[in-house]
């Protein structure tokens, strides 16, 4: 694996053990639910820019399930997007995940990381640290009722068997990732 690969690597694999902006002081969030009348207000919006002058990074993880359906993950994004029209640094990029409840497809993805079993073993014990994602999901979407750590774990397991199959590296499991070119229109 090349220098450059293995920061990129290192990068991606950060969002699994740190949370930089706790979600729970956005407004309208409490441990477990989103407020229906919750909106991004130019506190949050205040409070995500600052981190982003203070950390300047060069990717920025955000949650591209947009159908979870309790919208966090709508909010948070928001919240981004809103932050970085007119950041006066370099802007980063910006690379859309998937929650428990879908995975991008393969042909979608435009990075695919590879985790080893103890990265997803990290990963999972960083899900823990959210209170809303312990035990059962409090919106597990339909007729899954797996734990929503199950899920993802299963999630991560079937993208590396499927770019397996592809032809590709084999890996214990691996996170996909669509690069958001578009910003607040895009994906």
């Amino acid at each position: 694996m090349s220098h450059k690969t293995e920061e990129h690597r290192q990068l991606v694999l950060d969002q699994f053990t740190r949370q930089a902006v706790p979600f729970s002081r956005m407004s309208g969030h409490s441990d477990e639910l989103v407020r229906a009348s919750a909106r991004v207000g130019p506190e949050d919006v205040a409070l995500v820019r600052a981190l982003l002058e203070e950390v300047r990074p060069d990717l920025v993880f955000v949650a591209g399930d947009l159908s979870d359906p309790h919208g966090t993950h709508r909010m948070c994004k928001a919240a981004v997007e809103r932050a970085l029209e007119g950041y006066p640094a370099s802007r980063p990029q910006v690379w859309l995940y998937r929650g428990a409840w879908q995975e991008w497809p393969i042909t979608d993805a435009d990075v695919l990381v590879p985790l080893s079993q103890d990265e997803l073993r990290a990963k999972i014990f960083a899900i823990f640290k959210h209170q809303s994602q312990k035990d059962t999901a409090p919106f597990p979407g339909g007729h899954d009722d797996r734990e929503f750590w199950q899920r993802v774990e299963a999630r991560n397991i079937e993208t590396a068997a499927r770019a397996d199959r592809l032809g590709l590296p084999e890996y214990f499991a691996m996170e996909a990732y669509v690069v958001d070119r578009d910003g607040p229109a895009g994906r």
